[in-house]
């Protein structure tokens, strides 16, 4: 198990000290019994026919899944997945934004090479995972929320349309996967299918859709004051309030995913087919969603499939979204090949995805290894001002770099009512405002040891001890951004005044850029201020 801050009983079941403790023995003895472990020469039989299933919730953080380890949330559904197949505790998307995180999780490339830095189309000569899966003889659809651009490009052949309120209710999802799978039985399909289901949440808001009741007052009090808060948030009434919302918002996700399995059993679907569950990234709150720390970046990554993933096991692997797509694709190509039924011949390799490699090794239980470095970057959101940031991780060693550490936030996590009022309480309370101190302004360069502080609060980056470690994460940082192509390459300190000059043209048309999207910003703002009802964009 990873080593991270454990949480007690909570709002959503009211465990006793020691149902808390026998659930806690439980989780140690899963880890002390599990089966195959990777690395140990498991070598399972390979499966024939599969399906390919990826799941993604939307802001759901690895740290609020009951599987790795949160008792204040159930999740019986994801935890059953982890049981039964294997838990990637090191996984992380590149970027803590929507979009740009679901483009890499289906390109296998980092932002700056599929030009989705933000809330941006895929460049046109970028061929996404499921547009190759259709030309090698699989149906493709998608269920869900889509946050895709141009959504053509990306290949589905079968879409279902979900409003915001649809998407939060299970039950939807029911309807989508009965619709999907009467119109193959319709065509008589045999062919093996990829199934993309994309849920809502545990996105914003948390509640208020008359899906489940609401909570009494007494009650939802009761149940905040026993959350084991995420100790880098303020501990503070309301925001334990708006904690006990989102892992309410969690289950109600967990429920999701619980109708996918239940359909995928009952069409006899399930065993034959690679299951994946993930999130594009952490929750909507300040040191999460838009950071790049790992309550941002941290992802839960779930594999299951009989035939071949080794049965409740958990890996270390340095893993990143942009290693997805070519893993599944080259699955898909060995089982093309080894079918002597199948006239289909693959086009591609996976080596054809130029940023990600595959760690389908590390699935069949081959090697407990894959990266040595983990990359990740936020330059923009779909509001102003960009805060560009990148940083770079081996083994438990994070390093990130603030471009412009003094830009303030502006997002759901730090646009919310909660932080606004903790903003204000932090006026009259010394101790809060040094506490929140690191959101703005940021520090320039920022160093942690995930080990012993997996919630990143304290930061090496100034201590003559690391500084040698450090240097080694400032130069391979470098390297990574030109090698991606990166424009911000053109203002990083720690590479020579030569290799910045080459990205020079890069970082003025991405500058240019930003002046427009400014430019537009103010045209909708005066062409708001003249409808009293509207209100300006933050």
């Amino acid at each position: 198990m990873p080593r991270i801050h454990r949480h007690r009983s909570g709002p959503i079941r009211t465990l006793q000290p020691s149902r808390a403790l026998l659930l806690c023995s439980a989780w140690l003895l899963l880890a002390c019994c599990r089966g195959p472990q990777p690395g140990t020469g498991h070598e399972p039989a390979a499966a024939a026919n599969f399906n390919l299933v990826l799941i993604v919730g939307d802001d759901h953080g690895r740290f609020s899944t009951g599987a790795y380890g949160n008792l204040d949330v159930r999740t019986p559904h994801i935890d059953r997945l982890a049981r039964e197949g294997l838990r990637f505790d090191a996984c992380s998307t590149t970027t803590a934004i929507c979009g740009p995180s679901r483009a890499a999780l289906l390109t296998g490339l980092y932002p700056s090479q599929s030009g989705v830095s933000g809330f941006y189309p895929l460049k046109p000569d970028v061929r996404p995972l499921p547009s190759r899966l259709a030309q090698a003889g699989w149906q493709t659809a998608l269920i869900g929320k889509r946050h895709l651009s141009p959504f053509e490009q990306y290949g589905f052949e079968w879409a279902s349309t979900t409003s915001p309120r649809q998407g939060h209710d299970p039950q939807h999802y029911r309807a989508q996967l009965e619709a999907f799978f009467s119109a193959r039985e319709t065509e008589e399909r045999t062919d093996p299918f990829f199934l993309m289901v994309n849920l809502f949440d545990a996105h914003r808001p948390f509640d208020g859709f008359g899906i489940e009741p609401a909570l009494e007052e007494a009650q939802a009090a009761a149940a905040a004051a026993e959350l084991d808060l995420n100790p880098a948030l303020p501990d503070l009434p309301f925001v334990r309030r708006e904690q006990l919302a989102y892992l309410r918002a969690v289950e109600r996700l967990d429920r999701s995913v619980g109708v996918v399995l239940e359909e995928l059993e009952r069409r006899g679907q399930l065993d034959n087919s690679l299951v994946i569950y993930t999130s594009d990234h952490g929750g909507p709150f300040a040191f999460a969603k838009t950071s790049l720390y790992e309550d941002g970046i941290g992802v839960p990554f779930i594999c299951r499939w009989p035939a071949v993933v080794p049965k409740g096991a958990a890996t270390q692997a340095l893993v990143s979204f942009v290693d997805v797509a070519p893993t599944l694709w080259e699955l898909a190509v060995a089982q093309n090949r080894a079918d002597s039924q199948s006239a289909i011949e693959a086009p591609l390799e996976a080596q054809d995805f130029v940023a990600g490699t595959s760690f389908a090794n590390v699935l069949r239980g081959r090697t407990n290894a894959h990266r040595e470095w983990s990359f990740a970057s936020q330059t923009d959101h779909m509001r102003l001002p960009s805060i560009p940031m990148r940083s770079i991780r081996r083994g438990p060693w994070k390093y990130i770099y603030h471009f412009e550490p003094e830009r303030l936030y502006v997002s759901d996590a730090i646009s919310s009512p909660t932080w606004i009022q903790v903003l204000e309480t932090a006026q009259l309370d010394p101790k809060l405002r040094e506490q929140i101190s690191r959101a703005h302004p940021r520090p320039r360069e920022e160093f942690f040891n995930l080990d012993s502080d997996p919630h990143e609060l304290n930061n090496l980056a100034g201590r003559p001890e690391h500084a040698q470690r450090l240097a080694q994460h400032r130069t391979e940082l470098g390297q990574w951004l030109a090698q991606l192509d990166d424009p911000f390459t053109a203002v990083y300190p720690f590479i020579s005044s030569a290799q910045r000059s080459v990205f020079a043209p890069a970082m003025e048309a991405y500058e240019a850029r930003q002046r427009l999207r400014e430019a537009n910003k103010q045209e909708r703002n005066r062409n708001a201020a003249d409808h009293a009802d509207v209100p300006l964009e933050d």
